[in-house]
């Protein structure tokens, strides 16, 4: 694939968690493996001080012939299965949809690429550059979307005809996110279409991406007879200040998202006398607590054939596998799990 340089640009998420956020030191005497050390380091925790999230779908495609002749279907169908919002759009169409008291809309496009789609949220004008070469197309595309304060998330990445290096180009160009799960992909066991190794890859090679979980809902179909995703297989939560639109489209900027198949975070807040990471949520067998290499982390299960809705990541035990980002991965008795976007840390070890 040849280079196109359209010169590299930060999506800015990372760097609006590290100088905007609240900073959590600390500076704790730790155990590697009988050896004793000490660690020291803040975490930038994007999920602190926030009572509870939201929940949504932004991927919908909400045109009146999918949806029984009435867009209104659609919003009323996710207000009645307790939504907090909703992403209106279709392909290369916008759709306007108003609120209900209880469900934000969010006016947004699934734009056509080369190779793939891009949801597109938080523009007032949803027009883009075009290009004779269909490569440099998408990057444009893309790079418009960035420049004027707008979202590019890549839609459905497994479904996608793009090389590795077209991706992390995506990423250069200011894509803010993709999809982990989409259910239009995945149907209903919610697997074959997850990218959430590829977004944990993405990571690994510098690029650090907001992750949603989406639908794909073509209307109203509870089972696969019809084409298109399926309600409530994958969704994404969102922490907030309040239920806006303005808020919800911030959070996806700052990276306070988990995208789930089924589990509930609540909360993320680092305790300082515990020394010790602490995870609120529905009920689960497991929280594992992720690093960008494949040792970095810890697993907490409570014992064997119960649940709990509490976990924590111990520093003082486990501290020492921790390097640069921590993903929180929720898993429940059916093995469905939630995913937060990562969490940043600097962290440094000295040996005692």
């Amino acid at each position: 694939m040849r280079a196109l340089d359209l010169g590299s640009v930060d999506n800015g998420v990372e760097n609006r968690i590290r100088t905007e956020g609240t900073p959590q030191p600390f500076d704790i005497t730790a155990d590697r493996k009988g050896d004793p050390i000490q660690l020291t380091g803040t975490f930038y925790n994007q999920f602190a001080g926030f009572e509870g999230s939201f929940k949504g779908n932004l991927h919908n495609h909400v045109l009146p012939r999918r949806w029984g002749g009435d867009v209104e279907n659609a919003r009323t169908h996710y207000a009645e299965r307790g939504y907090d919002f909703f992403g209106a759009m279709d392909h290369d169409e916008v759709v306007h949809v108003p609120d209900l008291p209880d469900l934000i809309t969010i006016p947004g496009m699934e734009l056509s690429l080369n190779a793939g789609h891009l949801l597109t949220f938080g523009l007032d004008d949803f027009t883009f550059p075009t290009a004779d070469d269909p490569e440099e197309e998408d990057l444009k595309r893309i790079r418009s979307i960035h420049d004027r304060g707008g979202l590019a998330v890549l839609a459905h990445p497994n479904k996608t005809a793009y090389t590795w290096e077209q991706l992390q180009q995506f990423c250069d160009a200011g894509l803010i996110g993709l999809e982990v799960v989409n259910s239009g992909v995945t149907g209903k066991t919610a697997d074959t279409g997850k990218f959430d190794q590829g977004w944990k890859l993405l990571l690994q090679a510098g690029r650090y991406l907001v992750g949603l979980g989406n639908d794909d809902a073509h209307g109203p179909h509870t089972d696969l007879s019809e084409w298109g995703g399926v309600p409530q297989v994958a969704w994404t939560g969102v922490f907030a200040d309040a239920l806006t639109q303005t808020e919800i489209i911030n959070a996806i900027k700052y990276g306070r998202t988990y995208v789930s198949q089924g589990p509930r975070i609540d909360s993320i807040e680092f305790v300082p006398e515990a020394a010790q990471l602490r995870v609120e949520c529905s009920e689960a067998v497991a929280c594992h607590f992720r690093g960008i290499d494949s040792y970095g982390g810890d697993t907490t299960t409570p014992d064997e054939g119960l649940q709990a809705s509490t976990f924590s990541l111990d520093l003082a035990e486990r501290g020492y596998r921790i390097r640069d980002y921590v993903s929180v991965i929720v898993e429940d008795a059916k093995g469905r799990r939630a995913w937060t976007t990562p969490i940043p840390v600097d962290i440094t070890e000295k040996a005692r």
